[in-house]
């Protein structure tokens, strides 16, 4: 395999992740609900405007590249029951909660929530771009342009996994 800035994420992949019964590698992404899969929300109310955009560059990179999507939110219990609705309305069936199917508990038994995924979405990360919806008080993910900056990484890792 020819030598490549990504390659080191390629061996997390294989370290950390798992194949499906097709044989594909899964390339596991963190990704966080709130401003990240919606433009803008308001847990006090419960309202929320769906980033439709994410759902539509989600699904396809879950075809294209076998992403495994780990949804990390600052929600749980009743706040997190409708993500999870929505997310199978949008044909996107989470690949995880919070940490990879197969981490374990820490040595006393407490969950672990930090995953082992090789990148975050987040629209608190430091570099990732966002843009604003009128009306609202913090930016949100701008997935075309995330898309752009992830798909040639996403390719490069999804073609060569199996050549390390």
């Amino acid at each position: 395999m020819e030598k490549n800035k990504y390659n080191g994420i390629i061996d997390e992949v294989l370290y950390y992740s798992e194949r499906t019964e097709d044989g594909r590698w899964i390339i596991p992404i963190e990704v966080d609900w709130d401003f990240t899969l919606t433009k803008c929300s308001r847990w006090e109310t419960g309202e929320m405007v769906l980033n439709e955009e994410a759902f539509e560059i989600m699904r396809r990179w879950v075809k294209d590249y076998n992403v495994g999507w780990i949804l990390n939110s600052m929600r749980c219990d009743e706040l997190l029951k409708e993500p999870l609705i929505i997310l199978e309305k949008e044909g996107i069936k989470p690949y995880s909660l919070r940490k990879n199917p197969r981490q374990l508990n820490d040595e006393h038994n407490k969950e672990v929530t930090k995953s082992f995924a090789v990148f975050c979405i987040d629209d608190r990360n430091v570099g990732t771009p966002v843009k604003w919806l009128d009306g609202c008080n913090r930016p949100h993910v701008d997935w075309a342009e995330v898309d752009k900056i992830m798909s040639p990484i996403l390719k490069h890792i999804s073609d060569n996994l199996d050549k390390v």
